[in-house]
């Protein structure tokens, strides 16, 4: 499919740039109208590699600077070091769209009426490029669901896979080397006590780490809805006193304000029990990344980067093609012949990178196939 100039060029050349850039604000959350951002956005700092690698060093957030005051003293660089480093190649992402004959001559029907009727004005010209560019923008919004998808899937399991059923490119897997120590699993796979949350408040004190956050998926928020230990403890620290099979139901915000007051934890639900479409050969498949029932517990906010470097085709653009970057990612509109059409593509470079593993405990409130190491 050889590429070339777009077979709508005047368009192209007038509007392609601002339409993408807008796109692009628009994802990110900075114009009228955004779309709601993605959970990676708050959670990761965007950082360039320009060898087109990424690398997490555990402890990246917790006692990072005493390891730079004190870098004469081996003691604790031996500490760190046996920890070792994440690390890893940043891999490719691409997606295109090629619009029907169907579609081709529908856009160009409204060319032509708008040509021959300028009394059709402004509102019908925009109707023309939202038809002509549709795609581009559905392109690079599916570049930010496969990051949102990457970031729930690595984060709560400390390795992520991304298998061909999911991406129809190749198998993607790279391991942030969550510390075990950290690692803990609910005394009863069948709900979620106080104690099973103070072992690991206990853990994280004895770190010297303050927790902050916690994110929950419905799973285990169902299994701690229903706990006793956390009805009493709600009830306790309510004044409430009532009989065991009286006491208050407990809702998501409920256990919301019982965590920050008992734990000074915020919850995080939004956003966690996302799915995702995933497509193979025209088929749609739905996908959830979050491990079912993990709670994760971080001590920052921010817990790693969305690291990431330019593609081949930028520094070897194909010349026919109309190019734009929206932030770390490229969009293209360009010709295609034999079948003749309209193609877009967007493609990045990037990886949703978990650097903040010091200060990360998982409790596994569920029986789950545990992943491979490496």
């Amino acid at each position: 499919m050889t590429q070339t100039q777009s077979l709508f060029l005047n368009y192209t050349e007038a509007h392609y740039a601002n339409y993408i850039l807008a796109q692009h604000r628009k994802i990110n959350g900075v114009s009228e109208g955004a779309i709601k951002p993605y959970l990676f956005q708050s959670k990761l700092n965007t950082v360039y590699s320009a060898d087109g690698n990424w690398s997490s060093i555990t402890g990246l957030f917790k006692n990072v600077l005493a390891d730079y005051v004190d870098i004469d003293s081996p003691a604790p660089l031996k500490a760190r070091g046996t920890r070792g480093v994440a690390q890893g190649e940043i891999p490719d992402i691409s997606n295109k769209y090629v619009k029907s004959a169907k579609q081709l001559r529908q856009i160009r029907t409204m060319i032509a009426s708008f040509s021959t009727n300028t009394a059709l004005g402004a509102d019908y010209e925009k109707q023309i490029i939202q038809e002509l560019f549709r795609d581009d923008a559905n392109s690079l919004q599916n570049v930010y669901e496969l990051h949102e998808y990457s970031f729930l899937s690595g984060f709560s399991n400390g390795v992520l896979e991304v298998e061909q059923n999911i991406s129809a490119g190749t198998t993607l897997r790279a391991n942030f080397r969550y510390i075990k120590s950290h690692d803990f699993k609910s005394a009863n796979f069948t709900t979620i006590t106080v104690d099973d949350i103070n072992q690991i408040s206990d853990k994280a004190k004895a770190d010297g780490n303050t927790l902050v956050e916690v994110y929950i998926d419905n799973a285990a928020m169902a299994k701690i809805k229903k706990d006793p230990s956390f009805k009493e403890q709600f009830a306790f620290s309510k004044d409430i006193v009532a009989d065991a099979d009286k006491l208050p139901n407990l809702t998501s915000n409920k256990i919301k304000d019982f965590f920050k007051d008992e734990w000074g934890v915020k919850v995080i639900t939004d956003g966690v029990d996302r799915t995702f479409i995933a497509q193979k050969d025209g088929v749609d498949t739905t996908v959830k990344p979050w491990a079912e029932g993990v709670m994760v517990f971080t001590s920052s906010v921010q817990v790693g980067s969305l690291v990431w470097s330019h593609t081949e085709e930028y520094f070897a653009p194909t010349e026919a093609v109309k190019y734009q970057l929206a932030g770390h990612v490229l969009m293209s509109k360009f010709g295609t012949t034999d079948p003749k059409s309209e193609g877009t593509k967007a493609e990045a470079r990037a990886l949703p990178v978990i650097g903040a593993v010091e200060g990360i405990y998982r409790l596994e409130t569920v029986e789950a196939i545990e992943l491979p190491e490496g």
